[in-house]
């Protein structure tokens, strides 16, 4: 369980007090899929608390910036990161040395301000469309169906800095059963939550956008970093939302 429990500290904010190893952090990865279930059942009761005390559209802000409180930030910083690397237009080796910069630059800033943009008129869409329990299902597949894909960002692409940061460790404790399983998981789960049509078109989503993401990446910058794991997971939950809002506004529904 301590893998477990080292997964949850990192990702969130959720405090637990445990005994971890250098081994248990880096086998942590294989259940970070389970820790966005987490973080989506936590957003399922804000906005269920939300709905009782504000109207629809601070009901998509709190929940948006309790989504970036709980993941401490973590995954956006990514984003931004990423953003201020590749949105340099430089050099390989001078996207990489401005990722590395602690201070966020122009397109960081312009990026994380249309990520948080979109998201809460996605979920302010959602909200008004459908009932608080459907709204309560899509928090809970969302954040999981993402960091479902990080375990692909792990097993299948090359990580650029080999030997350095708590990333390096992750590819030989993630096999492709690990894969698997989180997908017929993730599958299921959202199948029973959400139904066959939505849950089709959510995988369809992460997998073609786990693919274009992180084929620009290596492209640019001739492999993955930490900093690119959190932007493919912000850029999956933003593709997610807009999916759900497309498929809510052309007749679709969440459920059976």
């Amino acid at each position: 369980m301590n893998a477990f429990w080292s997964a949850l500290t990192f990702l969130t904010r959720i405090p637990v007090r445990f005994q971890a190893t250098e081994q248990d952090w880096y086998q942590s990865v294989k259940y970070y899929p389970y820790v966005g279930m987490v973080i989506g059942i936590c957003l399922a009761g804000i906005a269920g608390i939300t709905q009782w005390l504000f109207p629809d559209i601070l009901l998509s802000l709190v929940v948006i910036a309790s989504w970036v409180y709980i993941t401490g930030g973590l995954h956006l910083d990514g984003w931004m990161d990423t953003a201020d690397g590749l949105g340099s237009a430089r050099s390989r080796e001078r996207m990489l040395e401005i990722m590395k910069d602690s201070r966020v630059g122009a397109m960081g800033v312009l990026a994380c301000v249309l990520l948080l943009a979109v998201k809460v008129v996605s979920l302010y869409w959602i909200t008004t469309s459908v009932p608080l329990l459907s709204l309560s299902y899509l928090l809970i597949i969302i954040p999981f169906a993402a960091r479902v894909s990080l375990l692909g960002c792990v097993y299948f692409w090359p990580y650029l800095h080999k030997g350095k940061g708590l990333a390096s460790g992750f590819r030989e404790h993630v096999r492709m059963k690990h894969i698997i399983i989180s997908i017929v998981i993730s599958c299921i789960v959202a199948i029973v939550l959400v139904g066959y049509q939505l849950a089709i078109i959510f995988f369809v989503l992460t997998v073609v956008t786990h693919y274009l993401f992180n084929r620009m990446i290596v492209k640019q910058l001739g492999g993955l970093t930490g900093d690119t794991y959190g932007a493919q997971i912000e850029c999956i939950e933003m593709v997610l939302l807009l999916g759900a809002v497309s498929y809510l506004y052309h007749g679709g529904f969440v459920g059976w």
